[in-house]
């Protein structure tokens, strides 16, 4: 068991070294969400948004100089109303430079998730026309120079009807002469959703949609097991490697570490004693491809899994692979960020390198 444990450890630092650094959101001990700095191996550095503004989520960090910028989404008064930007100067603390993009009256619902790139002349921010019920069916984009003051540029993607209960935003990078968009589809209930892609010929539109990239599992079952142990009786089904969510009233993920005739062994003891209670494939119900990057000639990324159990709040990452961009994709081992610490136990997502370029 404990080369299983390791072994996973491995993969998770391996998978996770694909820039020098992240940005993603996480929910913890403060109720609210946060962004934070993460390492390149998916260790969590230093906060960015602070711990007083109410939430913050869907971070993109662009690196110019000796100056990192992160943009992100904010709720204000009940609404993801604007996205802000912070700036660190020379790895210094981070400073909130104030909103750079507030919804209006052709955003009612909000702005955000968005995205942002950086080609060394012109930022872009991709933000989702918010519906009411979160997901919408326009990409609206903005193109700044100086980062700061972001004029609206139209929308470059319309939701089709294959996108039946709307869409949101997750990333955009240029490969070559071709711009893909990564979308969050969702069914017509909201209760499933995948993750699509959509090109074009410039970065400014119009996107096109193409196939699904990563669907949902819907891997599920229930385990009983002692506190303290780190195994458990289960059924249902679970894949090995794979993060999994166990909900008794209290959300706790575990990385399954191994699976034989019944048993399930994870990567940790259990935090509590379980009868009979439910677990889930962190993709159960809704997979988001949060980024995706070109490496030694194969397509990595991660993937962000939330959504497992009914209005509980659970968001995991875990590291993805594929040939091509277009797929197919494979979950591969072990957390892409880790959510073992205090302000990211329930939920540590959406992460984004923080990058130069737009390249992918």
């Amino acid at each position: 068991m404990k080369k299983i444990i390791i072994t996973l450890a491995l993969l998770f630092w391996s998978w996770a070294a694909l820039a020098d650094g992240y940005v993603a959101n996480t929910h913890g001990v403060e109720g609210r969400y946060r962004v934070f700095e993460f390492t390149k191996v998916g260790n969590p550095a230093r906060s960015v948004s602070g711990a007083t503004r109410n939430h913050v989520a869907w971070p993109s960090a662009i690196r110019v100089g000796n100056h990192v910028h992160v943009f992100a989404s904010v709720l204000t008064a009940g609404k993801w109303s604007e996205i802000r930007r912070w700036t660190s100067t020379g790895g210094a603390a981070y400073v909130d430079d104030g909103a750079v993009l507030i919804s209006g009256t052709a955003e009612p619902n909000g702005v955000g998730p968005a995205t942002v790139t950086y080609d060394g002349s012109v930022f872009r921010i991709y933000y989702l026309e918010r519906g009411v019920s979160g997901p919408g069916t326009s990409v609206g984009l903005a193109i700044s120079s100086d980062g700061l003051s972001f004029t609206r540029a139209g929308t470059v993607y319309s939701a089709t009807s294959a996108d039946a209960g709307g869409v949101s935003v997750s990333y955009v990078c240029t490969d070559g002469d071709t711009t893909h968009l990564l979308l969050h589809s969702y069914s017509t209930d909201f209760a499933t959703a995948s993750s699509v892609i959509a090109s074009a010929q410039a970065p400014d539109g119009m996107f096109v949609r193409g196939g699904e990239l990563l669907s949902n599992s819907n891997m599920h079952g229930t385990i009983s097991g002692q506190a303290g142990n780190s195994f458990a009786q289960f059924t249902g089904s679970l894949a090995t490697g794979r993060v999994v969510v166990v909900y008794d009233g209290t959300v706790s993920p575990y990385i399954v570490a191994e699976v034989t005739a019944g048993t399930v062994y994870f990567d940790r003891p259990l935090t509590a004693s379980y009868t009979n209670s439910p677990f889930a494939d962190f993709i159960r119900n809704k997979a988001d491809m949060s980024f995706v990057s070109k490496k030694d000639g194969r397509w990595v990324g991660a993937v962000t899994g939330y959504g497992q159990f009914p209005s509980v709040l659970s968001e995991y990452t875990m590291p993805i692979e594929a040939g091509a961009i277009t797929g197919p994709w494979v979950v591969k081992s072990g957390y892409f960020a880790s959510p073992y610490f205090q302000s990211g136990k329930i939920a540590t997502e959406n992460p984004e390198p923080i990058r130069t370029t737009s390249a992918c």
